[in-house]
């Protein structure tokens, strides 16, 4: 059914899905609106992260941060995942995903199915294809953060079931946050 918007003279249909947010330029710029007027620093990661999900159509997404005592990788933020996870999840550098982008320091962009290659003609770990395997994930998104040539964290991003593959789109969009 149908409203008559009084200005346009035209026929709304209430019933038709929002459209999907596309990354663009004004979506980053609202990403940064965010790190600039947040006035809580805890939180922050935690705010970014969620937009970025939003607007990527991820169905998780976490931002994993270097922890030099221990020497792994901790999640400090995420979106999907359960409170469990957030607190054990410990990677070290080449373990999983994340732990993969970070020890080599360059994106990771996973369509569908499992990609052997990361397209540079290097093989990914089985452990790693694995791991997409058993956790349902249908896409993967994956970037170092990192500042003056040292890996500070890793951002991921991730789509489950019949959700589409990531895109070079997607990882231009997000490729300046990560950096």
């Amino acid at each position: 059914a149908g409203v008559l918007d009084p200005d346009l003279g035209k026929e709304l249909n209430l019933m038709t899905a929002p459209q999907p947010l596309e990354p663009s330029l004004a979506t980053l710029f609202d990403c940064w609106r965010i790190f600039l007027a947040y006035p809580n620093p805890d939180d922050l990661g935690q705010r970014i992260l969620e937009s970025v999900a939003q607007i990527t159509h991820a169905s998780r997404a976490s931002l994993m941060l270097w922890d030099e005592d221990g020497q792994m990788l901790v999640i400090k933020a995420a979106v999907g995942l359960s409170p469990e996870i957030v607190a054990s999840t410990r990677l070290r550098l080449g373990e999983e995903i994340a732990g993969w982008v970070a020890q080599n320091r360059r994106p990771l962009l996973l369509p569908g199915e499992p990609n052997p290659s990361t397209g540079s003609g290097q093989a990914l770990p089985a452990a790693i294809r694995d791991t997409l395997r058993h956790a349902e994930i249908t896409s993967a998104l994956s970037l170092p953060l990192e500042v003056a040539g040292r890996v500070l964290g890793v951002l991921n991003l991730a789509r489950l079931g019949a959700s589409g593959s990531f895109t070079l789109r997607d990882l231009w969009f997000v490729s300046p946050i990560a950096e």
